[in-house]
């Protein structure tokens, strides 16, 4: 087991999740509606998928158990980097769980997706013959 695989993965997702989430909030329309929120779950989803499937490709040795012992690290340290900013900038936490559990899903999904586009990949480019 990689354990700097393991950490450089879930550092990735940690930032393009945080950056997502700066993003969305310095972008998003008052009273952006579920339209919005959607749209910006589908850009988490695609940019963590990707991040996911480059990782896959690059690792030969059980991706999916890298991938799966990355995410929890990567979330954990997401948000105990975060939250002290968070309760700075703003002083409550009122979360809502459908948001932290809508966020969770879609790296989830991301995870899977991802981690088979990357594995499928690097099988397809092993199996073609050299010209």
């Amino acid at each position: 087991m990689s354990w700097s695989y393991i950490f450089k993965l879930a550092i990735s997702i940690s930032i393009a999740q945080m950056a997502i989430g700066f993003l969305d909030g310095f972008f998003a329309p008052s009273g952006s509606g579920l339209s919005w929120t959607l749209g910006i779950h589908a850009v988490s989803l695609s940019l963590c998928g990707a991040i996911f499937a480059y990782f896959a490709f690059n690792q030969p040795f059980k991706p999916f158990l890298h991938a799966w012992i990355s995410l929890p690290i990567g979330q954990v340290a997401g948000l105990a980097l975060l939250l002290p900013v968070y309760l700075a900038l703003f002083g409550n936490t009122n979360w809502s769980l459908l948001v932290i559990a809508v966020d969770l899903l879609a790296v989830v999904c991301a995870l899977i997706v991802g981690t088979l586009i990357g594995i499928g990949l690097r099988t397809r480019l092993a199996s073609q013959p050299d010209a």
